[in-house]
């Protein structure tokens, strides 16, 4: 009983990790993204592009859609996930040392960022392999954190969109907004 219960409450404080680390993965992420905005990449395919890029440093060349494979995941739903605390952290620190290296060597241009990007993964990936530790690829796979487990309840993608508006109250004292229609002169 006392191996089941360890092993129970190991199996939870993994959990509430993966949990923390997931939205710590968000928020750098997220930063980096900003960061990079200003410094040449704009376009949704520039900003996968450096996701690949952060990927393939660390999982030795790989990308969003091969990491998605691996971690056994249906077509939309980030590899994130599935993983585990440790593997979480690994991704968190090169995030962070991806924005470090830009911001301290005041990097710009899409080719530097992404070059920047993977060559901090592919230095964390020597420096684990150095000191005998698994690869990425090989820590072990969780169950799917869904998205209310992780995300913070004001994150957008929480939102219910279709939800009806609130009603505003009698103390409501926002003021009311007056919209004029103007209509366009016949040609």
């Amino acid at each position: 009983m006392a191996a089941l219960g360890a092993e129970n409450l190991e199996a939870q404080e993994e959990w509430q990790l993966r949990v923390e680390y997931r939205q710590q993965l968000e928020r750098f992420d997220g930063e980096l993204h900003q960061l990079v905005a200003y410094r040449g990449i704009v376009t949704e395919q520039q900003h996968l592009a450096l996701t690949n890029a952060n990927y393939a440093g660390l999982y030795d060349d790989a990308t969003r859609h091969r990491m998605m494979v691996w971690h056994m995941h249906p077509y939309g739903v980030e590899p994130a996930s599935r993983m585990g605390s440790a593997e979480l952290g690994i991704n968190i620190f090169q995030r962070t040392q991806a924005a470090l290296r830009i911001r301290q060597r005041n990097i710009r241009g899409e080719r530097e960022i992404l070059f920047a990007a993977e060559d901090v993964g592919v230095e964390i990936r020597a420096t684990l392999e150095r000191m005998g530790s698994p690869m990425p690829e090989d820590l072990p796979r969780y169950t799917q954190l869904v998205p209310g487990e992780w995300m913070p309840a004001d994150h957008p993608s929480r939102i219910d969109w279709d939800a009806p508006a609130e009603s505003a109250g009698a103390d409501d004292s926002s003021p009311d907004v007056t919209f004029i229609e103007i209509i366009a002169p016949d040609a």
